[in-house]
């Protein structure tokens, strides 16, 4: 019996913890029902010789009574790991891609001065697979939840998602007007209002979202938010210079760079940046690291003092 979906529900679990069944549904890209198929196949895999618990509950949204027949199967019930300890109740710890890269580039080095070592080689190739599917994974995810969010803006319907922001050290709900999804070099963004004071459009960043629910409420455009929104996402030119090693984050940051003279260490750069330009070029700072300085004196103030805030806010400082 298939239980292809396990994967994704797990990685849905791990990043918004329990989450009602049809919330989940939509975001895997099937239905409430077959969802709960194959979670109720994957509990009851017979492993000889091991007693595991069930690694998944789905229960109703008050939790299972005490007394009296169970409830019906609803989609609004909730799903959930059986216990706190989520991975490790199959005796797995979880390493993420910040790990595994720098782990993969140095098993590759060593494989290459001992081409003999069959098991090393064989560990790279496993190694190597496991990385590349948890990047497929993560980027199936968001491509679902930007299906989601592609098909609220088209129907007009509001969304509350719980958004990490990535420039200010906070984490908050809020009521979305999705207008639009848009694939960047950093992934899907969605431009949605309701606008501003200025009347300017938000940009969230997909990869922020850890929650999201579309609501029975409905919205209108404003007049104007197309225009706003190709306002909003008008480059400024942000020139410095930079570690050629760092020159990577400076290309994550930017919609393009223009590279100009440089020497053995350093290399100097225009950076191409969407708003908002002095939170996004903080965070394109403190990811360069030591050694990239900014032309422009009053926006390498701001620069630094936003990225003083992150460091804070993350007992870094």
């Amino acid at each position: 019996m298939s239980t292809d979906l396990v994967p994704a529900v797990v990685h849905v679990l791990e990043q918004h913890g329990p989450i009602a069944l049809r919330d989940l549904a939509a975001l895997v890209g099937e239905a409430p029902h077959e969802v709960r198929r194959q979670l109720a196949a994957f509990n009851e895999v017979d492993l000889p010789d091991l007693q595991l618990d069930p690694l998944f509950v789905v229960e109703p949204a008050g939790g299972s009574p005490d007394e009296g027949p169970e409830p019906a199967p609803a989609d609004d019930d909730v799903v959930r790991f059986w216990s706190t300890m989520r991975g490790q109740d199959l005796g797995l710890t979880h390493t993420d891609a910040a790990t595994l890269g720098p782990l993969l580039a140095a098993a590759d080095q060593l494989r290459s001065l001992e081409p003999d070592n069959l098991d090393l080689a064989a560990a790279v190739d496993t190694l190597r697979a496991t990385l590349m599917r948890a990047t497929a994974g993560r980027a199936a995810y968001r491509s679902r939840l930007a299906a989601v969010l592609q098909r609220a803006a088209q129907q007009r319907r509001a969304v509350r998602i719980a958004y990490a922001s990535a420039w200010t050290p906070r984490v908050g709900e809020r009521v979305i007007h999705p207008y639009r999804v848009v694939s960047t070099s950093r992934g899907y963004e969605v431009d949605a209002g309701p606008l501003d004071e200025q009347r300017r459009p938000r940009t969230f960043l997909l990869s922020g979202i850890s929650q999201l629910r579309v609501l029975d409420e409905h919205f209108t455009v404003p007049e104007g938010a197309a225009a706003a929104m190709e306002r909003n996402r008008e480059l400024t030119p942000v020139s410095g210079v930079a570690r050629h090693r760092r020159m990577w984050a400076v290309r994550h940051w930017a919609e393009r760079v223009d590279q100009g003279p440089a020497d053995a260490e350093d290399v100097t750069f225009t950076a191409w940046v969407l708003p908002p330009v002095a939170e996004r070029v903080a965070v394109m700072c403190l990811v360069a690291g030591a050694g990239t300085d900014l032309d422009d004196a009053a926006l390498d103030a701001a620069v630094r003092q936003r990225a003083r805030a992150l460091l804070e806010h993350h007992g870094l400082g």
